[in-house]
């Protein structure tokens, strides 16, 4: 669906890691920060870094 809505309209999806409240974008002046300077949300998945040690948004 998203291809042809890009193919009819030219408008295609942008995709930004988000606050989980969606205070900001973590781009720009926030794309090194680790939490939410608004609310204080982690920006990763805790659950996941906890088991892997990776970092899921």
């Amino acid at each position: 669906v998203k291809k042809k809505v890009a193919e009819l309209t030219g408008i295609t999806s942008i995709i930004h890691d988000m606050c989980t409240n969606t205070c900001i974008a973590y781009t720009g002046p926030y794309a090194d920060l680790d939490k939410c300077p608004l609310c204080y949300e982690s920006r990763y998945d805790e659950v996941h870094l906890a088991l892997t040690g990776t970092k899921k948004p």
